[in-house]
C-alpha cells in the first residue's frame, strides 16, 4: 500500500513546531517577544566572557542565541515558537559548535530544522571553505574518494 505524500514527508518531530517569521509590518503587533537585555547589565563582549556563563542564556539580542534571528531585511525569526526563551533546549550556537562528533540528527533538533537541512548548510559550508582554503580541497577530494572505495568494497555506505 502506498503512502499519501502528505505523509510520507512529514516532519520527524512532530511535537515541535516549524520556525515562525514576522514581517517588519509584523513587529510592531507582536506582543510575545521576551524581554531582551536587562539595560544595566554587562552584556559580553567575546566567547570567553560568556562561556561559563548562566544557561539558558539571557542575552537574547546575542547573535548566536538559537531563540530569535533577525534577517538584514529587518524580518524576526523566532525558531522555537512554542516555547519560551527559558524553555528552549540550547541557548548558544557557539554551545552547539563546541559539542563534537554529533549526529546530523542531534543538530537538527538543536536548530529546529530538519536533518536534510543541516546536510545542506554542511555542504554548503564545505564549498565556501575549499573556496577560501585551496588545501582544504585537496583535503576533500582525497576523504570523499576514500569513502567511495569504501562504498565499492563493502557495497554499503560508511556512517
Amino acid at each position: 500500500m502506498r503512502v499519501p505524500r502528505s505523509r510520507r514527508h512529514r516532519r520527524r518531530h512532530d511535537e515541535m513546531p516549524r520556525k515562525h517569521t514576522e514581517s517588519v509590518r509584523e513587529l510592531a503587533k507582536l506582543v510575545r517577544l521576551p524581554v531582551v537585555d536587562a539595560p544595566d547589565a554587562e552584556r559580553p563582549r567575546h566567547r570567553r566572557d560568556c562561556q561559563d556563563g548562566p544557561r539558558p542564556c539571557p542575552w537574547v539580542s546575542c547573535r548566536y542565541h538559537l531563540y530569535l534571528d533577525v534577517s538584514p531585511s529587518g524580518n524576526l525569526t523566532i525558531w522555537y515558537p512554542s516555547l519560551d526563551v527559558d524553555e528552549v533546549p540550547e541557548t548558544c550556537a557557539l554551545d552547539v559548535a563546541e559539542m563534537e562528533g554529533q549526529t546530523l540528527e542531534r543538530v537538527a533538533e538543536h536548530f529546529n530544522v530538519t536533518r536534510e537541512r543541516i546536510r545542506q548548510i554542511e555542504n554548503k559550508a564545505k564549498v565556501k571553505l575549499a573556496r577560501r582554503v585551496p588545501a582544504l580541497r585537496a583535503l576533500w577530494e582525497e576523504a570523499r574518494d576514500a569513502r567511495s572505495e569504501h562504498e565499492q568494497r563493502t557495497g554499503r555506505e560508511e556512517p
